[in-house]
């Protein structure tokens, strides 16, 4: 009441026999000083911390009386602060205020409150400086928060993501989460890292050029926005108290921001996208990251959209992300992002202008030291901004870092039993190789040349990065005791009776000279030649957007002479082309010719790369990745420009438009490709959970899937697609069973995409209806020769809409579809009305 008191709870003995005696309630408020009311709150509730962390108090503590001094014969009159609401209001809000450690802290700040934005300790409070950028994009990073020294010089590199993407693997993401944020903590734990992690990219891979592209899941919506949910909840949470963080990820770059120096600055560009691409294609992930996993972190990018700098665009930082989606957590600027604000975006004319126009906007945290403790202390003082202000931007900082436990006592941190054991794990490892393993993707094998069946077999392994480690490592990636190369991969598998050349025959990827004699030679000398090509870090990644999306170099020349030569020789010699990269490469020459039997993306699978290859070219592992990225035609880039931010194409303008969705050229490998060496069965078993304006019929006129269809009612649907709350909610579920026939030689996993796609593709047009899109996938287990899985795909109230030129999600009827499931096709049609003729709401679509 007026200090610690004695209660049941409390006990004043051993080492807390005594506390602070305040005067009673009745007296203090005669001094009408809310400052005092706050400063009571403050030291009583920093005694009563003391004596819980001796064990003398619990925390809750049943104060203040705020009852009305109504008559002067109550006898508890004095514990109040008299007889005025007005009075007593304001003291029951600054001695609550008090109690909070949060506005304890902020209050204890005084005139220093800039320290922590820009980072900077302040040693009165006993805050020390704190580093926010950390990065564990696949594996904790090489970055400003992360030191890799002493006790922790390296941790698992996993595969980058548009490789991992590529499993199509929800629990995948969701373990790298978890692995990735326990090896963080070890970091923190033994002082090398802090606790904010700026990952994931969710931006879209919008154009195969994007240097960056390779940090992100790929091209399409719904995958990122997948990707996004389970890599976020497994950084943030391993099923404790939802209320702590294990570390706090972040959602980047929000938003519109997918290219780097090559064709335009990234800082200066300003993105012109209409409310149509908006919600349907750069938004998604966001969204998801919000609603789907709560992150506690987003990043506002370095360009402007629509004429508006990122981090001062206030409807986006807090009209969208707070008010109407419920982020709650903190919003950093780029690394330089503010700055760019006043130079070279022009939005404001001095500093001081611009920490306030982001301040307000809603933005947190400055990366670089545009915001720093002087410049912010000059923006108060120059009345830009109040410490009003500066108090909301802390308060969502010191949220997150009270979430993260960075104030409580070391042995009730719930993650400090992290130990140094648990870094690489044997468990990690193997992830990291499994990642690797769902993730390459073989995109041709003609006459089953793969798997090899070794032994007495001449093997050559040539080309430029068929010996080089570092490039899978990809960017963004922290250091690994030993890379697997190509090479070491294939030299490890190969039996005792092979033998293994090496020939690199060009010295890097740009390499252009053509003399290729001693690969040409190796090659009429093997039965076996494997070509490693591709493209590596110096070509593409961040500040790096490439101009060309061919090979670079004289690597076709390579590729074409040395395969000829090996045919020529031996017309049933293999050649298996091994493609390194991030972005879509123009391989198309490759797919066509004769002379190449097989092809493998590798993408850049991490640690463990060139082991894993080996796994697949020797038939250890039976290769399931898919695609999630168009290979276009090299022509492309003359096409469409970089800086066209539209996904539609333009029929004026003749530009064929971007990924699977809108493109309407002939790709030179499609999203969703990719093989296995054995071929998979798959048969429609039922439509299951039907949900509310969702019918089946089986006397449909459509002869899709042998006259049955899933009829949707807008008049019933229109309950749940109208409102947000319940969008994710399940419309249908197709159960598919996926079988691995008998007389198949190997086991193997099978990744299932379902797309839903417009009977008349003119609509595509006429309407702006996507070609298709992804809505459900599945992955099953592995299934050996004679086995089945039944896989469920759920199809969402949200997959039903579409979005319109103003940015609208509307139904449109009447409408007909088809749902894609591999070869499976299920009629979807969109009606206004449900007829007479369909059977009851909860029947369901049995296998004819």
């Amino acid at each position: 009441l007026h200090g610690v008191a004695r209660s049941p709870g409390v006990s004043f003995e051993a080492e807390v026999p005594y506390a602070t005696m305040f005067p009673q309630v009745i007296l203090t408020s005669s001094s009408f000083n809310n400052s005092l009311f706050l400063e009571l709150g403050h030291a009583t509730s920093t005694e009563a911390r003391i004596f819980n962390n001796h064990g003398h108090a619990g925390l809750t503590y049943w104060t203040p009386n705020v009852n009305l001094f109504r008559d002067p014969r109550w006898g508890r009159g004095q514990e109040t602060p008299g007889e005025d609401p007005e009075l007593t209001s304001a003291y029951a809000e600054h001695y609550v205020k008090g109690y909070n450690m949060m506005a304890g802290i902020l209050h204890d700040l005084k005139f220093q409150p800039a320290a922590s934005i820009s980072g900077d300790g302040v040693n009165r409070v006993n805050i020390s400086g704190y580093e926010w950028w950390n990065e564990a994009l696949h594996g904790v990073a090489r970055s400003p928060g992360v030191s890799f020294e002493a006790e922790v010089p390296y941790a698992t590199m996993f595969p980058q993501v548009i490789l991992t993407s590529s499993s199509f693997n929800n629990s995948l993401f969701l373990e790298l989460g978890h692995a990735t944020s326990t090896e963080a903590r070890i970091f923190n734990n033994h002082g090398h890292a802090g606790l904010t992690y700026w990952t994931p990219n969710v931006n879209l891979f919008r154009d195969p050029r994007w240097g960056r592209g390779q940090e992100t899941p790929g091209e399409d919506p719904e995958l990122t926005s997948a990707y996004a949910e389970y890599y976020v909840k497994g950084l943030q949470h391993d099923g404790r108290d939802p209320s702590r963080l294990k570390i706090s990820a972040c959602c980047k770059h929000f938003w519109g921001y997918d290219m780097e120096n090559t064709h335009y600055s990234r800082v200066s560009y300003n993105s012109l996208i209409s409310k149509q691409d908006e919600v349907e294609s750069y938004m998604p992930p966001f969204e998801s990251c919000v609603k789907r996993a709560d992150v506690s972190s987003f990043m506002c990018s370095y360009n402007a959209n629509n004429g508006l700098p990122s981090c001062v665009d206030r409807d986006k930082l807090t009209g969208l992300l707070r008010d109407t989606w419920g982020f709650d957590g903190y919003i950093t600027g780029d690394c330089g992002a503010f700055g760019n604000i006043m130079d070279p975006h022009g939005y404001t004319a001095n500093r001081g202008q611009t920490i306030a126009a982001a301040f307000k906007a809603g933005a947190d945290l400055d990366c670089a030291q545009f915001a720093n403790t002087d410049a912010i202390q000059n923006a108060v003082s120059s009345g830009h901004i109040t410490e009003d202000l500066i108090d909301k931007r802390l308060f969502q900082l010191f949220r997150v870092q009270f979430r993260l436990g960075m104030f409580d006592p070391y042995e009730i941190q719930p993650f400090r039993q992290f130990e140094l054991n648990q870094l690489r794990s044997p468990a990690h490892l193997e992830l990291s190789k499994e990642a690797a393993r769902q993730g390459m993707v073989l995109l041709k094998n003609e006459n089953h040349a793969l798997p090899l069946k070794g032994g007495n077999t001449k093997i050559l392994v040539a080309g430029p990065l068929a010996s080089d480690e570092f490039a899978s490592c990809g960017n963004y990636y922290g250091p690994a005791p030993k890379v697997w190369s190509p090479l070491e991969g294939i030299k490890k598998y190969a039996t005792s009776t092979d033998t293994v050349q090496f020939v690199m025959a060009l010295d890097n990827v740009t390499d252009d000279s053509k003399n290729f004699t001693n690969c040409t030679s190796a090659a009429q000398q093997s039965d076996v030649v494997v070509l490693v090509i591709g493209i590596d870090q110096k070509i593409e990644g961040e500040d790096k957007d490439r101009k060309l999306i061919d090979l670079p170099g004289a690597q076709k020349e390579l590729v074409e002479e040395t395969a000829l030569a090996a045919k020529q020789s031996n017309p049933r010699s293999k050649v298996i082309l091994v493609v390194v990269s991030g972005g879509a490469l123009d391989i198309g020459f490759a797919k066509e010719a004769a002379f190449i039997d097989s092809i493998i993306w590798m993408g850049y699978a991490g640690e463990f790369a060139g082991l894993v290859l080996a796994e697949i070219l020797y038939g250890k592992t039976n290769p399931s990745g898919r695609l999630t990225q168009t290979f276009y035609p090299a022509d492309y880039v003359n096409q469409v420009s970089m800086l066209d931010m539209r996904f539609r194409p333009d029929p004026d303008l003749l530009t064929p438009g971007r990924g699977y969705r809108f493109y309407n050229g002939d790709a030179v490998y499609k999203f969703g490709d990719g093989l296995s060496y054995n071929s998979f069965v798959h048969e429609l078993e039922g439509v299951e959970s039907v949900g509310v304006g969702v019918m089946y019929v089986d006397n449909a006129v459509d002869d899709i899937s042998k006259n049955k269809a899933v009829i949707i009612c807008a008049d019933q649907a229109v309950k749940f697609t109208a409102d947000d709350r319940l969008l994710e909610s399940t419309a249908f579920s197709v159960m598919l069973r996926v079988s691995n026939p008998s007389d198949q030689m190997y086991g193997g996993e099978r990744v299932v995409l379902a797309f839903l796609e417009p009977l008349d593709q003119d609509s595509c047009t006429q309407e702006g209806l996507p070609k298709s899109k992804l809505v459900s996938y599945a992955r099953t287990e592995r299934l050996l020769p004679g086995q089945d899985a039944i896989v469920k795909l759920d199809v969402r109230y949200r997959h039903l809409l579409h979005v319109n030129a103003e940015g609208n999600r509307e139904l449109i009827v009447p409408h007909r579809h088809i749902l894609k499931i591999e070869d499976v096709h299920v009629a979807i049609n969109f009606v206004s009305e449900c007829s007479d003729h369909t059977t009851s709401l909860r029947s369901k679509l049995r296998k004819s």
